[in-house]
């Protein structure tokens, strides 16, 4: 069964529904989706430099709460409430973690992410030794 969240355009009545055979009002509600985090791809990082992305939804009402329920964000990044990745990472690899995302009615979603962190490129080496 799909769940649809329903509210009505006057903000001095607005509700919030869970349509489980909800018998509204006479007039046409506005059909709000459950929140999902979008961007499934984020953008790479290179260890030891500013990194900066933020993480949008679609669908329920915003404004919207961004957490992250499992996983974890490269070390020295970090999750605002409001959807921003920023820090500056310290560790290499790829790291996966879910974002669970909280609209303004408190219907919820969930999206799994990863961002690899690589070393800096063009990276150079000096060689001083023998034969």
């Amino acid at each position: 069964m799909a769940v649809t969240a329903y509210t009505y355009g006057d903000p001095a009545i607005e509700h919030a529904y869970i349509a489980t055979g909800f018998q509204g009002p006479p007039f046409p509600p506005t059909v709000n989706q459950y929140p999902v985090p979008l961007d499934l791809v984020l953008p790479g990082g290179v260890k030891g430099s500013a990194y900066s992305t933020t993480i949008t939804a679609s669908g329920g009402t915003g404004p919207y709460t961004y957490t992250v329920t499992s996983g974890a964000l490269p070390t020295g990044l970090t999750l605002s409430s409001g959807g921003a990745i920023t820090g500056t990472p310290s560790a290499l690899g790829t790291f996966s973690f879910n974002v669970h995302v909280t609209d303004s009615f408190g219907l919820t979603g969930d999206e799994l992410f990863s961002i690899t962190i690589g070393s800096a490129a063009g990276a150079s080496f000096t060689y001083f030794g023998g034969p």
